[in-house]
């Protein structure tokens, strides 16, 4: 099974959203360099979160994943995965997600189906609760839960990663939903991510003002 390994970005974007609606499935797509695998490694650099009220609704999903391919277009990327966060703990509600992530390998049969663990999520980032399945099994359904994923710079993106939770930066992503309800809210994140960016570049600044306020992230 291919490496999946994401960038510091798409791995923040991905908790952050699962963190914004802790009682609720969520979901997007992931995106790639046009040379997307390197050395049997799917490099995943960006992330788009999609939906957390109605991850079947069809339609919609259309409309986002046509701007989503646009953009990805324009900076020279692919859509080359799917993620999902599931509201339950049983991996057979995400089997049954909807039809997205086939959609999506059908145009990219190097693309990966990720899942997020509930119970390996916290607010302080100790491992990564992220796994990757990029094969269809015998009966055409994804492979799961496949292997965990790799991180580019894995201790500074899990501790910039536990900073943004505790400051609540996940309330400054935009998925889909968020756009659709308003419009003039970006989808592409562009002020999310440099606030990732900086959390990255300066992981220690921000230590001393961390939230005391959490977030209960665990659903049954």
């Amino acid at each position: 099974m291919t490496e999946v390994k994401f960038s510091p970005l798409a791995y923040c974007k991905v908790i952050l959203h699962a963190v914004k609606y802790p009682h609720a499935s969520v979901n997007g797509v992931l995106l790639a360099p046009e040379n997307a695998k390197r050395d049997g490694t799917l490099i995943i650099e960006d992330a788009v979160p999609l939906f957390h009220m109605a991850l079947t609704l069809a339609p919609m999903a259309e409309v986002a994943l046509q701007q989503i391919d646009s953009y990805a277009s324009k900076n020279k990327l692919i859509i080359a995965g799917y993620y999902e966060a599931s509201e339950f703990f049983d991996e057979s509600d995400v089997r049954k997600a909807n039809r997205m992530s086939y959609k999506i390998h059908e145009n990219f049969p190097g693309s990966c189906f990720v899942t997020l663990r509930n119970e390996l999520l916290s607010l302080e980032q100790r491992q990564v609760p992220l796994y990757a399945s990029t094969k269809l099994d015998d009966s055409g359904c994804w492979s799961l839960p496949g292997k965990k994923v790799k991180l580019e710079k894995e201790s500074v993106t899990l501790h910039a990663a536990s900073i943004l939770i505790n400051l609540q930066t996940y309330d400054e992503l935009v998925d889909f939903d968020n756009h659709l309800d308003c419009p003039s809210k970006d989808w592409t994140n562009a002020d999310l991510e440099l606030t990732i960016q900086e959390a990255l570049n300066n992981p220690d600044d921000e230590d001393e003002e961390d939230s005391d306020e959490g977030v209960e992230l665990a659903n049954n």
